[in-house]
């Protein structure tokens, strides 16, 4: 009988000591975590207004699966509190296709649509909509045409690759009957990049649970890129004998940008291999071959990396690859590198939120291309 009551007693004792210590640190992280990105959201469904806390991208909200693969849920109205990378409050909103757009009616007779596909550059979810490059791209558009309907709708999807961007096409781009599609590509989309995991509905509000989240996240990507190489080791064991690799400032030093490329093989670096070029000329040539059939004119854009960017020499041998393969299946295309290198040589503006996502400035350069590409092969067309 002792013994029973000593057990209940400690039993009793540790929990309540774990819950002191689980709201000692719950405290801690709302006191000095400083302000956690949010999601306020709503959608057509009557109910209140509700609130998540996610610390990396808001995937309990925006997203949603198709097998393996992310779509954006439609119908969702949302406003991302602290965004995790532009720090700003970024309202989103979905059509009923799932597209960060406003909802697409009947075609006009003379209306001219340009789909937009990608991944979370072209989507945009840390900027506001009228700074992402799609919108800016319209806007673009519609002063050199001022006589046209221009219609420019941004089906980008986070953290997609080619094959879901070609599916997204299948699945509901061509329905809305494009004039042009244009792809966003980014040096990673041969392979999906990681997303978070969303916590369950119960767990969402503790700051204390985000925060071991984010964590968690971190590893898992690190563990992901790791599960990455050995699937492009011979590509990995190529790039490393072909070229000198150190540590160092990879802003001045070509052997420790090298280095930075064989690091990220798992992700932006693979793209530094013929290989993943490969991987992605399979669902290029199947957009291609639906041109006729669905009368849509394909163009690809390649999205700039930072490093590249910020080094005092270039480095260009992906947009090599880039150029070698659009030239080879006859696509037009349009390659942001250059003007980003310029842009930055003459005033290092802030280009970047990190490697890759686009500031306002950023995005308004990428359409600044995207825009003279396609400005050419619409006077080419007469349109």
């Amino acid at each position: 009988m002792a013994f029973q009551k000593s057990w209940r007693s400690n039993l009793a004792t540790l929990l309540i000591t774990s819950l002191i210590v689980l709201s000692l640190l719950e405290a801690a992280c709302r006191i000095f975590g400083g302000e956690a990105q949010s999601v306020h959201y709503s959608s057509p469904a009557p109910g209140p207004k509700k609130s998540i806390v996610a610390q990396t991208t808001p995937d309990a909200v925006l997203y949603t699966l198709r097998g393996t693969e992310r779509r954006l849920t439609p119908n969702v109205s949302c406003i991302i509190k602290n965004h995790r990378l532009s720090h700003q409050d970024v309202e989103i909103e979905t059509n009923s296709l799932g597209f960060r757009d406003a909802e697409i009616g009947p075609k006009e007779s003379d209306e001219i649509r340009i789909l937009v596909l990608g991944d979370s550059i072209t989507f945009g979810d840390y900027v506001s909509l009228e700074n992402t490059y799609p919108e800016r791209l319209e806007e673009l558009l519609r002063k050199d045409f001022p006589d046209k309907k221009i219609r420019v709708i941004n089906a980008g999807v986070g953290g997609i690759d080619l094959k879901t961007a070609y599916h997204i096409l299948l699945e509901k781009g061509l329905s809305i009957q494009p004039d042009y599609v244009l792809i966003g590509l980014y040096l990673n989309d041969a392979s999906p990049s990681w997303g978070i995991v969303p916590l369950p509905k119960p767990w969402r509000y503790s700051a204390f649970l985000s925060w071991v989240q984010k964590r968690l996240f971190v590893l898992s990507e690190n563990i992901h890129l790791k599960q990455a190489l050995p699937e492009r080791a011979e590509s990995l064991k190529k790039f490393s004998q072909e070229n000198l690799m150190a540590g160092g400032n990879w802003r001045e030093d070509p052997k420790a940008f090298n280095y930075e490329i064989s690091l990220a093989f798992g992700d932006w670096g693979y793209a530094w291999s013929g290989q993943a070029w490969q991987e992605m000329k399979g669902f290029l040539a199947e957009m291609k071959t639906l041109e006729k059939k669905y009368h849509f004119q394909l163009l690809v854009g390649l999205l700039p990396l930072r490093y590249q960017v910020e080094t005092r020499f270039s480095n260009d041998i992906p947009q090599k690859y880039f150029d070698s393969l659009m030239n080879e299946l006859e696509i037009p295309h349009a390659d942001t590198l250059p003007l980003f290198r310029n842009s930055y040589q003459r005033s290092p503006e802030d280009l970047f939120y990190d490697h890759c996502h686009l500031t306002p400035y950023g995005n308004a350069l990428a359409a600044w291309v995207l825009a003279s590409e396609l400005k050419k092969i619409l006077a080419a067309q007469g349109t």
